[in-house]
């Protein structure tokens, strides 16, 4: 479903865009206009939810103006990057939000580069957060294991996380896990490829498990149920 909307943000924000909706019956609800800003740290996005707590939009800052232009014109805003993304996780059989709708400003020099509205996963915690403040909970390891596999199930089909931390995840009030930010590389005739990316930036990944709620004890277990589980 296509539209043009003129889409208003709580910052002041106002432009026309190209609403593309992949779920037609929150048509409505997205355009109602009423959110609430959300302050993140370390994000490179604005984060909006409307008052109900439906959905999210997720609206990335512009860079270089005609960067972004062309990506737009090729189809790869970050709205539609993560859209894909998420469409093949769901794919390989993992959960993410349910992608609502995109939207792409008609204006070259507007704030963001494209809006992305999320369902909003009521009660969920950033892995992250869950793993640094629930030190002895009893799922803890449970939610190690079941991200290890999905990240090694992944890259057994040739695709690649491209920003992957704990802070990626998110825990449900159920205690799902959830992948967000869904940029993902897809080596569909290499599978291979992926994993030897992922190795090449193995660094960062110690560094980012650490940084991101792992401690030193559980760290082996993880990388070699990574490791092991995609070869």
């Amino acid at each position: 479903m296509l539209r043009l909307a003129k889409i208003r943000l709580p910052n002041g924000y106002h432009r026309w865009h190209m609403l593309f909706i992949d779920k037609p019956s929150a048509a409505q609800a997205l355009l109602d206009g009423a959110f609430e800003q959300l302050t993140l740290e370390h994000s490179t996005s604005d984060i909006f939810v409307d008052p109900s707590r439906r959905f999210i939009v997720k609206a990335p800052l512009r860079r270089n103006r005609w960067v972004d232009n062309l990506a737009k014109l090729a189809g790869l805003t970050p709205a539609d990057k993560e859209s894909r993304g998420a469409e093949l996780l769901t794919s390989c059989g993992l959960k993410t939000p349910a992608v609502l709708a995109r939207a792409l400003p008609l204006n070259p020099s507007a704030k963001y580069r494209s809006l992305l509205y999320l369902e909003y996963l009521d009660g969920a915690i950033s892995l992250s957060d869950y793993l640094r403040h629930h030190p002895a909970a009893t799922d803890r390891q449970t939610l190690l294991d079941q991200t290890a596999d999905e990240l090694a199930m992944m890259m057994a089909q040739g695709v690649l996380f491209r920003d992957f931390h704990f802070g990626n995840l998110m825990r449900s009030a159920q205690g799902e896990l959830y992948w967000i930010d869904t940029e993902v590389k897809h080596y569909p005739r290499a599978p291979e490829k992926a994993q030897e990316r992922f190795l090449k930036n193995h660094a960062l990944f110690k560094k980012r498990f650490f940084g991101h709620g792992g401690t030193e004890a559980e760290w082996p277990a993880f990388n070699n149920r990574v490791l092991q589980t995609s070869c």
